[in-house]
C-alpha cells in the first residue's frame, strides 16, 4: 500500500460531516431559521472548560442528528471571542455558554455539562426555563442593536485599517470612518426600528 493511500485513510475520519454546524456572523441568521430549534454553544478556543466540553457536545450533536425528525433540534457552536457580533446579542459574560432558541424565545442553559443532561434540555427540558425576555433577547431590539453596533463597529475598523494601507493618513481616515459611522448610524436606526416595530407585531400575534 502506497504511503500517500496510508495517509489518506488516516485522514478519512477527520473529513467527515459534523453533526455540530459552526456558526458565523455570515450563517447565523439563515441556519438559525432552518430549524424550529437550535441548540448553541458559545466558546472560546483559550477556554479550558471550552475544550474538555468539545467532545461532549460532539457527542450531543450527533445523539440530536439522530431523533432530529422528532425533535427537530438542530445543534450549532459560536466561537464567541471572535463572532462579537453574534456574541454581543446573547450578553455574554462567560465561556462556554449554551442557549436553546426556539422561534423568538431563547432559554439559557445552567445545568451540568454532561451529554444525557444537555440531550434532556434539548428535547424539552428547556421549556421549565425561563426565556430571555423579548425586549434584552438576541432577537429582539437590544439584541439586534448590539449586533448590529458590534458589526458596524467591525467593519469601519476594517476600513479604517485599509485607507491607512493604502497610504491615507491616521486623522484623516479617521474622520472619514466617524463620519460614515455616523451616518450609517441614522441609517441603521430608521431601518432598525422600523423591521422590529413588524416583526413584534407578528410575534404578538403569533403568541
Amino acid at each position: 500500500m502506497s504511503l500517500l493511500l496510508k495517509l489518506l485513510l488516516l485522514l478519512l475520519p477527520t473529513c467527515a460531516l459534523s453533526s455540530v454546524t459552526t456558526l458565523t456572523a455570515d450563517n447565523f441568521a439563515a441556519e438559525v431559521a432552518s430549524s424550529p430549534k437550535y441548540l448553541i454553544k458559545f466558546y472560546a478556543e483559550w477556554c479550558g472548560h471550552c475544550k474538555r466540553m468539545a467532545p461532549t457536545y460532539a457527542e450531543v450533536g450527533d445523539s440530536m442528528a439522530e431523533t432530529y425528525e422528532t425533535d427537530q433540534v438542530k445543534v450549532g457552536k459560536v466561537d464567541g471571542a471572535n463572532e462579537r457580533a453574534i456574541s454581543s446579542r446573547f450578553g455574554l459574560t462567560g465561556f462556554p455558554a449554551l442557549y436553546l432558541v426556539d422561534g423568538w424565545h431563547v432559554h439559557p442553559y445552567k445545568g451540568s455539562r454532561t451529554k444525557d443532561d444537555l440531550v434532556l434540555f434539548a428535547k424539552g427540558g428547556y421549556k421549565s426555563v425561563e426565556p430571555m425576555s423579548f425586549v434584552s433577547s438576541p432577537f429582539g431590539p437590544l439584541g439586534y442593536a448590539k449586533g448590529t453596533m458590534m458589526g458596524v463597529g467591525n467593519m469601519l475598523l476594517d476600513c479604517y485599517e485599509w485607507l491607512v494601507g493604502m497610504g491615507l493618513p491616521k486623522a484623516l481616515a479617521g474622520g472619514i470612518m466617524c463620519v460614515c459611522g455616523m451616518f450609517g448610524s441614522v441609517i441603521w436606526v430608521v431601518m432598525f426600528a422600523y423591521m422590529t416595530s413588524g416583526r413584534e407585531e407578528k410575534r404578538v400575534k403569533h403568541d
